[in-house]
């Protein structure tokens, strides 16, 4: 018979199931405590900032690559349209310092009697003023030079109109115009480190520095109230005497001149038809008398010949060779000497009958006709030389017309053809009539060089750009003769600290060049 042995529980007693170890409770619990959890984060705002956070985190770039312990620095080829303003600040800064410069060598030459009180400050831009009066001197020489060809083969021209009265034209102001402000810069692309966005901006806009030089000098010669300040680029080419001479000229060359051309014209041509006339009627009575003359020698030839003459011519060649080739002494020889002489006589009588027209020899009617037209063509003939010689001074006096006409249209089309600039032989001339009057000082202001640097500093806390900016100014200062009284160059460079999110908070100063505020150099009083 088997024994069954029955396993004894160990000392600890089973436990039943409870409450405690019920999942569905267990679940409950983790979602109780799960709930306050989600309750103390949204109390503290952390499951917004973990949403921020993410958005943000796929915003920015990864920075692992990044040194925290260096700066970044990048380069931008975009500057602010603001630099351009700010430039010119600097320059006009620097004019108003060349105006300085400007009154304080007027006041010396006033002082030492070098050039006569200013009557007209000029200024310009471009050192072409002295090519101005260049144009004006030889425009003025040849309109004295056409005038005075004219004066000589006209001296009855029409006299000189009226010049237009002569009229200022000041120009307004002229404000500059402000460029865009700068746009909202970004920030996102920083955390621990700065980030310096440089930039470099070199400047080629000279605009507005001769204005400013204008205004600088007016306010400058209130002592001289009768002064003026032009601006050559506004200044209207006016000039009263340039323009009344080159009107009379104009006036001349279609009016009396033109006529004059004509009736000239008309006298050459009679002239020519005259010697034209004389030319051949001498030719006809020519021919007459050649044909007269032939008939005449005709019949004077057959009577020689009916004389013998021709025999007797003959005779005297045999007779003479017959006397060489025989003895000086003998007597043959002197037969043929004798018979010689006889024949010889014979022959001078018959010429002398042939020459003097008489007998059977003459034609004394011929010889009286031949003679007549003779002394017809010598009479044409001085009439015809006489005609000749008008006929060339006219002429000459066509060519001279005609010359100086075609000289006068040409000066004038020279006057209006414009050179590589689009401007105005005319008008350059008008320039420098006004240049070359007594009392005009001619002030070149040109910008050598103008530019900013700017530098943006983005970090963590307020953001600044900073801009240096500034640039050179030549000057140079002439009287109406193109004597030197002054030149020199002015240079100024600044600095200005700006606040990107808040651009009023600035600040800035000079790092180069004159005070802004110091005393200002006026004109001498008279």
């Amino acid at each position: 018979m088997s024994t069954t042995k029955t396993e004894e529980p160990s000392g600890e007693k089973p436990k039943s199931p409870g409450v405690d170890d019920d999942p569905t409770l267990i679940a409950a619990r983790l979602k109780l405590e799960l709930a306050k959890v989600e309750k103390e984060e949204a109390r503290l705002g952390l499951v917004d900032q973990a949403e921020r956070a993410k958005l943000v985190s796929g915003m920015l770039p990864d920075f692992s690559t990044v040194t925290v312990e260096k700066d970044t620095l990048t380069a931008s080829e975009q500057t602010s349209a603001v630099a351009e303003c700010l430039i010119q600040g600097a320059l006009f800064n620097v004019v108003d310092d060349i105006a300085d410069d400007v009154m304080q060598a007027v006041n010396t030459s006033l002082a030492t009697g070098g050039s006569p009180p200013p009557a007209t400050f000029f200024v310009t831009t471009t050192p072409s003023h002295r090519d101005d009066v260049a144009a004006y001197r030889d425009v003025d020489a040849r309109l004295k030079r056409l005038h005075s060809a004219i004066s000589s083969i006209c001296p009855d021209t029409a006299a000189v109109p009226g010049a237009p009265d002569q009229r200022n034209i000041v120009a307004p102001a002229i404000t500059a115009a402000l460029g865009a402000l700068p746009g909202a810069i970004t920030m996102a692309t920083r955390l621990f480190a700065h980030q310096y966005v440089t930039s470099s901006y070199t400047s080629s806009n000279a605009a507005g520095v001769d204005l400013h030089a204008a205004g600088s000098l007016l306010s400058r010669v209130a002592a001289r109230p009768e002064t003026r300040v032009l601006v050559r680029r506004l200044q209207p080419a006016r000039d009263a005497d340039l323009e009344a001479r080159t009107l009379q000229l104009a006036l001349v060359l279609d009016g009396r001149l033109a006529r004059r051309r004509v009736g000239a014209h008309g006298d050459a041509a009679v002239a020519k038809a005259k010697v034209d006339q004389l030319s051949a009627r001498r030719a006809q009575l020519r021919t007459r008398a050649d044909e007269l003359h032939t008939a005449w020698k005709d019949k004077v030839g057959k009577s020689a010949s009916s004389a013998g003459l021709s025999e007797d011519l003959d005779l005297v060649d045999s007779l003479e060779e017959a006397i060489a080739g025989g003895e000086p002494d003998s007597k043959q020889t002197k037969r043929f000497s004798q018979a010689l002489a006889v024949v010889k006589k014979r022959i001078e009588t018959v010429l002398e009958a042939i020459a003097s027209g008489t007998g059977e020899m003459g034609a004394a009617e011929l010889l009286e006709q031949v003679q007549a037209l003779d002394n017809e063509a010598a009479q044409l003939a001085g009439e015809e030389a006489t005609a000749s010689q008008e006929k060339a001074q006219t002429d000459q006096r066509v060519s001279d017309l005609d010359a100086v006409h075609a000289a006068g249209l040409e000066f004038i089309e020279s006057l209006g053809a414009a050179d590589s600039a689009g401007e105005r032989l005319f008008d350059k001339a008008c320039f420098g009539a006004l240049l070359s009057t007594p009392g005009t000082l001619a002030l070149l202001v040109r910008v050598v060089h103008a530019g900013a640097d700017g530098i943006d500093d983005l970090k963590l806390g307020p953001d600044h750009r900073i801009t240096v900016f500034g640039g050179s100014v030549e000057w140079a200062l002439q009287d109406h003769e193109g004597n030197s009284m002054g030149a020199g160059v002015r240079t100024q460079i600044k600095y200005q600290k700006t606040g990107i999110s808040k651009p009023d908070k600035s600040s800035g100063g000079i790092l180069v060049g004159s005070r802004e505020t110091k005393p200002r150099i006026v004109l001498a009083a008279p």
